[in-house]
């Protein structure tokens, strides 16, 4: 596949069921039928608690994540990028506009795991260690928890706009 220009990758929060059905049908093809995860683990009930993300090139689905929330942070889980768009540094634009949505609503970093085999590339891509985890096992996969903190300091309430759309920055 030929390199992909910026300007045809979009990057935004996912707002209808449309949208929320090919965000699925990815996951369903990266987690279920590639990687042999059930079913019932991969939407195991809290999809309907998180925000989505939906990356799309030449407005085809190419990837996805979610977000859900905790008491102090939020987590990233179920990032993954359709097979065909795979090595053109897609996960960057998610984490992005993950990092600038998470920001303004105060947040100075978020929690994950990786997957053990893919350790090397997200520690390239701005991702820690937790030096408080361990790995874990899921299903088939090892994976390794991790923090990405934010480059951006936290801002103040002053900046964080509470009556706007949600999600509404500048799209990557």
């Amino acid at each position: 596949m030929a390199d992909i220009q910026k300007g045809n990758i979009k990057v935004d929060i996912v707002r209808n069921l449309e949208q929320l059905k090919k965000a699925f049908n990815l996951r369903r093809q990266s987690f279920v039928k590639e990687k042999g995860i059930p079913e019932n683990m991969e939407f195991d009930g809290n999809d309907f608690s998180c925000t989505h993300l939906l990356l799309c090139v030449n407005d085809e689905p190419a990837g996805t994540l979610r977000i859900r929330y905790f008491k102090d942070f939020p987590k990233i889980e179920r990032l993954c990028i359709d097979e065909k768009f795979r090595g053109q540094h897609l996960p960057k634009y998610l984490l992005d506009y993950t990092e600038e949505y998470l920001s303004q609503k105060g947040y100075v970093y978020f929690f994950s795991y990786i997957l053990k085999d893919l350790k090397d590339y997200w520690l390239t891509q701005g991702f820690q260690p937790d030096p408080n985890g361990q790995e874990v096992k899921e299903g088939n996969l090892s994976l390794l928890p991790v923090i990405y903190p934010f480059k951006k300091e936290k801002p103040s309430l002053k900046t964080i706009s509470l009556l706007s759309r949600e999600g509404n920055i500048k799209s990557y």
